[in-house]
């Protein structure tokens, strides 16, 4: 995976960005100063985006980016350079010296992720606060349940294999995310919709029954016409009269599948594992829960004044290091 240089020594942007990275397993290079940026990219050719600071101490955005320029063109090495808001008239300058974009500073994580195009993990969720500089790298990451289409069941992908662990952890906090209605055979998730309470079918038709007072047989209408009249299918009355011989009802319902009428029609749940079906009413309750871990301490990537190694690219930071002079 391509690695991301972070050229800056402000500490509340770096938090923000290494904690945006580290949401997305992204490997990075922080650099303190311009020149400590030139070494890092001269020493890891993988380097595809540098976030730099256009004007600090010891930071001079706009040499640095005419260097990048000298030997790797935009498609190889892409530049967003950081500006604070009273530097805007100068961003011209910034882009004539080969950035590709900007980002205005102090900035929200998910705008640092739509421009540096930085996916995060399937099974991150977060909610960033509008336009804050109080995230941190040190934040807990919320781990969720997703639906899984193979099981038919939620599950933490990747990470349920970390789940009993967490469970274990006091560090760990369980947070209770929601209730659902499980299937009570084998658990899984159900869709659910109006039907049938006898058969669980979703296909109806719309009848009218007779209530014939002779001899009390409930019936649809079309069991009473005869080719005379009306004349009851039980009794063999003939010619009915309506309010003296029988009653009508309207609005009933006649399943389509097992010819079961009723009133109306009752929630069913449809199992999507064992395709077993029944009435919501008798559904399993199943606890939801999340998991918020708490992440390590990044104050020793940014305390220093040489360019340091995150993310993935920590496992591999120890054979390129001693090459780079501090």
């Amino acid at each position: 995976m391509s690695r991301i240089l972070i050229v800056d020594n402000d500490t509340t942007t770096i938090q923000v960005i290494v904690g945006t990275l580290a949401e997305a397993d992204r490997p990075y290079v922080i650099a303190a100063t311009t020149a400590e940026a030139q070494q890092a990219i001269e020493v890891c050719p993988d380097i595809t985006l540098a976030l730099l600071r256009f004007e600090s101490e010891n930071i001079d955005g706009r040499e640095l980016c005419r260097w990048i320029r000298q030997t790797k063109p935009p498609a190889q090495l892409a530049v967003i350079a950081i500006l604070r808001e009273e530097q805007l008239e100068l961003e011209a300058d910034m882009l004539s010296a080969g950035a590709n974009d900007l980002l205005l500073d102090p900035f929200e994580p998910r705008e640092l992720r739509m421009r540096a195009n930085i996916v995060p993990s399937d099974q991150l969720r977060r909610v960033d606060a509008a336009h804050t500089t109080a995230a941190s790298a040190d934040e807990p990451r919320l781990y969720v349940p997703v639906f899984d289409p193979a099981t038919h069941r939620l599950s933490f992908g990747p990470y349920e294999d970390r789940k009993k662990r967490w469970e274990a952890d006091e560090t760990v906090t369980k947070v209770l995310l929601d209730r659902i209605i499980v299937c009570p055979e084998c658990e899984a998730i159900p869709t659910f919709r109006p039907g049938c309470e006898v058969c669980g079918s979703a296909w109806s038709q719309e009848q009218t029954l007779i209530h014939h007072y002779a001899c009390a047989y409930v019936g649809p209408e079309s069991e009473f016409h005869t080719a005379s009249g009306l004349a009851c299918p039980k009794c063999h009355l003939q010619n009915l009269v309506a309010g003296s011989d029988f009653e009508q009802t309207r609005g009933c319902l006649q399943c389509a599948d097992c010819q079961t009428i009723f009133a109306e029609q009752k929630m069913i749940a449809h199992c999507l594992g064992c395709q077993h079906r029944f009435a919501a009413k008798d559904g399993l309750v199943q606890e939801i829960h999340g998991y918020q871990v708490e992440r390590p301490s990044q104050a020793a990537l940014i305390s220093s004044h040489s360019f340091h190694f995150g993310g993935a690219a920590a496992q591999t930071s120890t054979q390129i290091v001693p090459n780079v002079p501090v």
